[in-house]
This record gives C-alpha cells, structure tokens and sequence, in this order.
C-alpha cells in the first residue's frame, strides 16, 4: 500500500460533511439571530482590533475578555471608538497531528512502503553526472527527517573514483542549534568505500526523529578535489519511500567556518546540490507499517475532538458574540489567507479607519496606545505604526522556514504582537487580497505586501515582539492566559503591570 491510509481518508471525507453540516446550520442560526457580521458594541467605531487567535485557544480568550479587553468595553471614551473580533479559521485540519508533513500545516505525509530493511543510499549518481563549482569553503545541503531514521555512514563525492587526493571532512549538523553532531574524516590513507559514486566511511549511528532537521557539510576541499558542488535530479535521490525530504536550496561559505550560513535557492527540478552524502535505515521500519495501516479507532478519536471543538466553538462564538469565523483551515501556515479575509471583512462591513491587529496571547495597554496616538500626531495616511524588523534574514528551516521568497532579506516588516495601520494601506490589501501571495508569516507576508506603497513606517519599541515587561510598554506577547492576567492585575493594582513589589 503507497501514500495515504484509505480509513483515514474515509473518515476525514465523513468528517468534512459532518463539521461542513454543523457550521451551515450555526451559519444559518447567527443570520437568523442578526448577529452575523455585526461588531461588538451599536456605536460607530472608527479603530478595530483584530485579534487572531487558533481555534483551541478558549483559555486564551478568557483571559483577555476578562482583562485588557473587557476593560476596553466598558470604558466611558474607549467603547464608543474601539471595537474588536477574535480572528478564527472556521475549519480544523481533518489529519492528525502525527500524519502531517509538519505541525505548522495541513499538508498530509505521503509515505510509502519500501520493502525489506535495508541501507539506503541518500544520493546515487554516475560519475559524469551534474554540473561543477568550486569554492574554497565548506558546503552543505539541509534535508528533514518525516519518519524516524539512523544515520550510520557518511560520504563525499567522488569525481573521478580514484580516491581521496587531501583530507576532508564531513559532518552532520543540526541545522537549528548549528550544533555538530557526528563527522567523518576522509584522507589518502583512509579514502572510505566506493558505493555508486561516492566515498563512504562509517559513523557511530545516530537516531534522526521525525521533524529533525539537519545539514550535510564538507569541508576543506581544494584543487586536488574539484568535485567541490554536484546538482542533483530527483532521479539521483532516494527519500526511502518520503521518510526524508532534500531541501531545494544549498549552503556555502566563503571562509572556513564550520556552518555555512549562506543560502543558494535551487532551480526547480533540482533536487539538491550536493557533495556530502549519507547512508541510512529505517527505523524500527516494522512500526512504520503499522503506522502507516492507521487503525480506525486511532482516527475516530481525532475526528470527535474536531467535532466537540467546533460545537464548542460555536457556542463560543453565539454567547460572547466577539469572534469572526473566516473560510480558512486554521493552521499557522494559513495564517495570511486569515489575515487577507480579516482585512476584506473589515472594509466590507465598517468604515474603520485604523486597525490593530495582535494576538490571543498578548497583554495590551489600549490607554497607553490611545494617549500617545493624540499625542503624537501620527500622519493619516500610509501610516504603520509598530516595532519594525528591518533587514531581517529569510529563514529556511523550522516553525519560520520561508520557500517561496527569493531574497535573501525581507523587507521591512512590524512584529506580529501588535501594530496599528490606517485605512488606505488595509484597504489596499482587501481590493488586492485575491492575487496577493500568502508566505510563511502574516508579518512578514504584510511586510512584503506593502512594500511597493512605501507606508510610513514609524518604529515605536513600545510594540514588544516578545513577553520582556515594562511598565511603558503597548503590548508583552508569548504570554500564557494567567500570565495575562497577572499583567492585569498588577497594572490596576499598583499600575505597573511588571510587579507591584
């Protein structure tokens, strides 16, 4: 059996009807009741809080409907100017969490048997094949592990299959920590095993789990070992049925550093660029068979904890009438096409014309914002006004990883805890939101998007990116709900919201 376990899909397909049901008659119910569409309060509010949050996240906005923003609403000035909604995908991802390609998407393994226990041989390659550069740094190509695996030799390439002619190294790193875990030394003494293409030597093995994500450098080529780059097809790889994925982008240096930090993004149908190699096993690969032969039982309990979700969600969202339901699946990948629907909705249902937009853990002070907003005077137009990330590098690995971008750098963009824009720039995202592509992030996707309007970026370091407290910030994100509430307490007890100590 190769790719998706049918039960799986079956269920997941039984499923979709079911929460597809139940979300047309909650739909039908809140256009019936008039609350559709409608802010919080009956008054003509000209700034909007949005407020993205996951659809789990109940605690999180507890917490803040009983601080920051209950305040908000009973305040005498604030509830007459400000309104607000939680952001929230109206699906859940159907695939349990252990069957997906990571935690941040919706996208399925696609796993396939591959037979007996055997070594797999990461890259297999004639030795005429590819295309040659030479550098006079270490190089290394970035893959991730989708299924458990042990690494137990490493590898060179071998241009002419006549040995090794200087000594070399290679070593794996973890690409997070850029930290070396195992390496393997290569010299005209000790050139290692001819195995299609490349020179092997054994490793202490090293259980790989799922979601390691890891960089294969060779270092110290020079004259005697041209062979220093080799562009690969997929043809020439072998991900041992999808337990591994090569990366489409290589890594180099031009000194003699350990890592190489820098990134070349590959051609499409490149697979990888590479000199290192390695050969591993699967692990345990008699679990795989039973993982990938999902039980039924297994995929009914994920399937009633989307259904019990989404009822309480649905009761949620009728008794605090605060929460925007919007037609995205909702994952942290999805989290753009949730902020591009948020801006459309805005635009079309009010004539808002500033909005904040955060998160559901994030403590924040409206009366500092608001103060400082008059105070300052601000321009009216094109203006964002956040804690700006400027020069910031494109990630390629982890929570973060960005393959779609091109540069090496983003541009200028506000942290997501909290930053505030005028009408005309939101309104611009919303006339343009159907041709406007959703990167990894919604900061770094709106920074993107509004580069080409040149927006008047006004850096305030009062919009923490992080939880560090100050008793004149805006915002303290990356908090828990009693962390939020502790910030609350402090602030109406003593007005420090860091500690009355």
């Amino acid at each position: 059996m190769a790719g998706w376990p049918s039960v799986l899909v079956a269920i997941g397909v039984a499923l979709a009807v079911i929460v597809v049901n139940e979300e047309s008659m909650y739909n039908r119910r809140r256009s019936r009741s008039g609350n559709a569409g409608k802010h919080n309060h009956q008054t003509k509010c000209d700034i909007f809080i949005g407020i993205l949050s996951a659809r789990d996240h109940f605690e999180h906005r507890k917490a803040i409907r009983e601080t920051w923003l209950g305040y908000i609403h009973t305040h005498p000035k604030w509830k007459k100017r400000i309104c607000s909604k939680f952001v929230v995908g109206n699906h859940s991802c159907h695939l349990p969490p252990e069957y997906r390609r990571d935690p941040y998407s919706c996208t399925p393994l696609n796993i396939s048997k591959t037979g007996k226990p055997k070594d797999i041989v990461a890259m297999t390659v004639a030795n005429d094949t590819g295309i040659f550069r030479l550098t006079s740094g270490p190089i290394g190509f970035d893959f991730k592990v989708h299924y458990p695996i042990i690494l137990h030799k490493l590898g060179v390439f071998d241009s002419s299959a006549d040995g090794i002619k200087h000594p070399l190294t290679v070593s794996l790193f973890d690409t997070w920590r850029q930290e070396k875990v195992v390496s393997a030394r290569f010299s005209p003494e000790q050139p290692g095993v001819f195995i299609e293409g490349y020179r092997f030597r054994a490793v202490e093995p090293y259980l790989l789990p799922k979601g390691f994500e890891g960089t294969i450098v060779v270092n110290s080529f020079n004259k005697d070992d041209p062979s220093t780059t080799l562009y690969l097809s997929k043809d020439d790889t072998n991900n041992g049925g999808g337990v591994i994925e090569l990366q489409q982008y290589s890594r180099y240096s031009e000194d003699n550093s350990d890592f190489p930090e820098k990134v070349e993004k590959l051609d499409r149908g490149t697979e990888a660029l590479v000199s290192g190699n390695f050969i591993y096993n699967i692990h345990e690969p008699d679990k795989l068979s039973v993982w990938m032969n999902v039980s039924e039982e297994q995929s009914s309990k994920w399937h009633s904890k989307i259904v019990n979700e989404t009822k309480a969600l649905q009761e949620e969202a009728e008794n605090q009438n605060d929460i925007l339901l919007l037609d995205v699946v909702d994952t942290y990948r999805n989290i753009p096409a949730k902020m591009l629907q948020f801006y459309e909705w805005v635009v079309q249902s009010s004539n808002i014309q500033y909005v904040i937009k955060t998160d559901d853990d994030v403590y924040m002070n409206l009366d500092h914002i608001m103060q400082n907003f008059v105070i300052d005077e601000y321009p009216t137009s094109k203006l964002w006004w956040g804690q700006f990330r400027f020069g910031w590098s494109v990630e390629h690995h982890g929570k973060w990883a960005e393959h779609d971008y091109q540069s090496p750098v983003y541009p200028s963009f506000a942290c997501g805890s909290g930053s505030m824009m005028t009408r005309d720039l939101f309104q611009w995202i919303a006339a343009n939101s159907r041709n406007l592509f959703k990167f990894q992030g919604e900061d770094v996707s709106l920074g993107i998007w509004l580069a080409a309007l040149q927006p008047n970026y006004h850096d305030d370091p009062r919009w923490h990116c992080d939880n560090t407290c100050l008793s004149s910030m805006y915002v303290s994100a990356e908090l828990s709900p009693d962390e939020i509430r502790s910030r609350w307490h402090h602030r109406r007890q003593c007005g420090d919201p860091c500690g009355c100590g």
